[in-house]
């Protein structure tokens, strides 16, 4: 691989030595780069020296920092590339022949018309690895522009989430972006393997929508092998277990119930003192169960109305049955485990310190880099070009800070 890499056996950043150009906006594109730079690969972010990612200024925002852009480009490096300028389209190329992975979020055949086709980027190093994403796939008669209220509908997913009485509901934040961007890590990562094992480059297409239809159930195979389609219906969504819910507690919370397996249904009917229910023919199985699904969800929603969520909860926790809180994002930050585990600090002059979530998976012997440093536009730039094939600086682009 083309990076300076580490001793293989230090595990403590599993992708160090490994650089990564990373030319995408938003979300989905950006988000691959935060992963493979949260398992220590160096990212450079690639953007237009006129305002950079559009991401930058998007809402929410703290004292005019974006939290979405923070979120998803913390650690990052940046550089400034206007490539419809042959000069800086030559300054990529250049650039990467120093990389291992090449992250691209641009309309398919737009680096083509600029002469960076795959071909010609693998001139520059045949062992990269290419990673193109996009709204409908590359070589497809689609190839408009994507985003991931486009994806919710195209997917399936907007026509079979909300209940029966409302219209069709796509996502309230970017879940085809993110998972888009997962997949397109994977596809990084297994490149790489690729790379190292045969010397040679790989590509790897990520249609936006396509990652979220993987993740839809049997929505297609059950039209297709019974003739069904799947709609609306809350949290009734795929009834093929009973009980299962979102049930209110006394004190005004919300808590869900699983009773994806017998002996759960059989230890949450004890904790009810209904024992008496696990021999009753109408309840005695799961398929009963299900027939019967508003006689049971009626039962164990009266119950449930009757009791506190945290005495609730601990009951349920102690008897083994399958429960937890709906939380809010105040709960998620109050929870001691989701703290310990699954958030982390980021900080920075102007947020302070905010809380985000840290990586999407965990490894052994691994501690990742604390998140404390969100790049200005192009702040990178005469350090990456000096260091890259002994060029000389770049000529400065439009730099301005994240505010």
């Amino acid at each position: 691989m083309s990076g300076t890499h580490a001793d293989a056996s230090d595990p403590r950043m599993p992708l160090e030595g490994i650089r990564v150009a990373e030319a995408a906006t938003m979300y989905a594109g950006p988000f691959a780069g935060r992963i493979l730079c949260d398992l220590g690969a160096e990212v450079i972010k690639i953007e237009d020296p006129q305002g950079g990612d559009p991401a930058r200024r998007l809402p929410p925002l703290k004292d005019g920092v974006s939290l979405g852009f923070a979120r998803m480009n913390v650690n990052k490096k940046s550089v400034a590339l206007d490539l419809r300028a042959a000069a800086d389209r030559d300054r990529l190329l250049a650039l990467l022949g120093s990389c291992d992975v090449f992250i691209e979020g641009f309309r398919p055949g737009r680096l083509s018309s600029w002469a960076l086709s795959d071909g010609r980027l693998q001139e520059a190093n045949e062992q990269l690895v290419i990673v193109h994403i996009s709204g409908f796939g590359q070589g497809t008669a689609r190839q408009g522009p994507g985003f991931g209220t486009m994806a919710d509908a195209i997917s399936g997913f907007a026509y079979v989430n909300g209940w029966p009485s409302d219209p069709p509901t796509v996502s309230p934040f970017g879940l085809a972006d993110c998972i888009a961007g997962i997949s397109a890590a994977l596809s990084a990562t297994v490149g790489l393997v690729r790379s190292a094992r045969h010397g040679r480059g790989s590509r790897a297409d990520i249609a936006l929508y396509e990652p979220l239809l993987g993740v839809m159930g049997d929505l297609v195979a059950r039209y297709t092998a019974l003739g069904t389609v799947e709609s609306r219906s809350g949290n009734q969504a795929n009834k093929n277990t009973s009980p299962r819910g979102v049930y209110q507690t006394s004190d005004g919370h919300w808590v869900v119930i699983a009773g994806s397996s017998q002996s759960v249904v059989e230890r949450l009917f004890r904790v009810m003192g209904r024992p008496e229910m696990n021999d009753d023919p109408r309840f005695a199985s799961n398929a009963a169960r299900v027939r019967n699904d508003e006689i049971v969800d009626a039962i164990v929603a009266e119950w449930i109305s009757r009791q506190a969520k945290d005495k609730l909860l601990a009951s349920l926790e102690e008897a083994g049955v399958a429960a937890a809180p709906v939380n809010s994002a105040a709960d998620i930050v109050a929870d001691e485990h989701l703290r310990a585990r699954s958030l982390r600090p980021l900080t920075d002059p102007v947020l302070g310190q905010i809380l985000v979530p840290g990586p999407v998976f965990h490894l052994d012997d691994w501690t990742p880099a604390p998140y404390d440093h969100l790049p200005a536009l192009d702040e990178d730039g005469d350090q990456i070009w000096a260091a890259v094939a002994g060029r000389a600086p770049a000529e400065p682009g439009k730099t301005v800070d994240h505010r």
